[in-house]
């Protein structure tokens, strides 16, 4: 998919799109996994609908862009992150995990990382992306949030 230092932004669009379903199946699986306690069940929900939104987004600006600008090179600076999720999300043990403070930081390493990857995608300038940094840091505070009300959840 890369070559040398660069990738296409249609593939870095792909590999986006990758991480949100990986993402939206992480929270998915800690639904099931903590399906008794609902509480926490609810705040991970709405993080995992935002993954679906999420995955919309770039399907739209995917659909939206010319093939000559989907075919045009991006930096490997811009790629590190979204592999780095994903070799995150590849390695995650949910089975394994069963201190609540191992759960919260494979939510929070997951949060970090994946935000890295939208700001590439803010900071890219062949996308006219929507999204603002305003809405993003609203929406990073929202998911620090529901994180700590799950942490909250899982500890009573």
């Amino acid at each position: 998919m890369m070559s040398g230092n660069s990738c296409t932004l249609g593939q870095l669009i792909d590999l986006a799109m990758e991480v949100e379903q990986k993402a939206y199946d992480f929270y998915a699986g800690l639904e099931e996994k903590f399906k008794n306690n609902e509480q926490f069940v609810s705040c991970v929900c709405g993080i995992k609908e935002d993954e679906l939104l999420h995955y919309r987004i770039l399907t739209e600006i995917q659909e939206a862009l010319p093939d000559h600008r989907l075919t045009m090179p991006i930096p490997k600076e811009k790629v590190v992150p979204v592999q780095r999720v994903i070799k995150f999300l590849d390695t995650v043990d949910l089975d394994g995990m069963s201190d609540v403070d191992e759960v919260i930081d494979a939510i929070r390493t997951l949060e970090e990382v994946e935000f890295d990857v939208v700001m590439a995608f803010v900071d890219t300038e062949e996308i006219d992306f929507e999204l603002t940094r305003e809405y993003l840091k609203n929406e990073s505070l929202d998911h620090n949030n529901r994180i700590y009300l799950a942490q909250q959840c899982l500890l009573d």
